[in-house]
């Protein structure tokens, strides 16, 4: 009989056959860091192959004959060890590096676990250590709210005008009221009377008493009802008649 040994079924049409014996058994055996678990299905270079699980966790398949003369030791995280700078210890910004930290998906970054300062722990790829785009867990970009409040402020009075009665809003305007950011946008006249006069009711406006949208002063504001801005409405005559239609101005 003539056999074709580059056929990927050589090795069984042989066995069947009655002329090799069973190949040899690497199951348990350990290469470098790689440990057999069993054999493969599939060949590599019409040898046999064995699936390994490195020391790392992953799976690999590797040729019998690349186990055995040492041309395969990992799954391939030998090869980047080699070429990793170790982080262990070092500190970038509020983090200490503890150890390696586990892939996130399949990037190819290395990853390291660090300890913030705050107590928290904290997975950050070396490059963004070593670059210092993350100094923190997160907490150092965190504001409290009185920082935030503190910021609105200054904002708030760098766009006023205060005139002998009102005090003229200078920044942003939607819809005919000023406007500034304090966690989200909210109106001037609203945050003019948050910070002088205390919290702001929910369900209730800020009505003004000189009739001045862009007015902030204080002393001008009100908290009402819905119903306590129509009537207010209807006794200062505060409307438009637009084409035959009533155009009511809401605060």
């Amino acid at each position: 009989m003539t056999l074709t040994l580059s056929n990927p079924n050589t090795q069984y049409i042989m066995k069947e056959n009655g002329f090799i014996m069973k190949a040899f058994d690497l199951t348990g055996k350990v290469f470098g860091r790689l440990k057999v678990i069993k054999r493969s299905k599939e060949n590599i270079r019409n040898r046999p192959a064995w699936i390994c699980i490195c020391e790392c966790g992953n799976q690999t398949h590797s040729a019998s004959h690349d186990l055995k003369i040492g041309d395969v030791k990992s799954c391939g995280c030998l090869k980047k060890d080699k070429l990793r700078v170790d982080l262990t210890n070092q500190i970038f910004g509020k983090l200490k590096v503890i150890k390696i930290g586990k892939s996130r998906g399949k990037s190819s970054s290395e990853f390291w676990l660090c300890k913030c300062d705050c107590g928290n722990e904290h997975t950050v790829s070396s490059q963004h250590l070593r670059l210092g785009q993350v100094r923190s867990c997160g907490c150092l970009n965190k504001k409290t709210d009185e920082i935030l409040l503190n910021e609105a402020k200054e904002r708030f009075f760098n766009n006023l005008e205060k005139l002998d009665s009102c005090w003229i809003w200078k920044g942003l305007f939607v819809k005919g009221y000023g406007v500034l950011f304090f966690k989200k946008n909210i109106k001037a006249h609203r945050f003019s009377y948050l910070i002088h006069k205390g919290e702001l009711m929910k369900g209730l406006l800020i009505c003004h008493t000189c009739d001045n949208p862009s007015c902030v002063n204080p002393e001008h504001l009100y908290q009402g009802t819905y119903q306590d801005n129509m009537d207010d409405k209807i006794t200062r005559n505060r409307y438009i008649k637009t084409y035959k239609k009533t155009i009511i101005c809401f605060n």
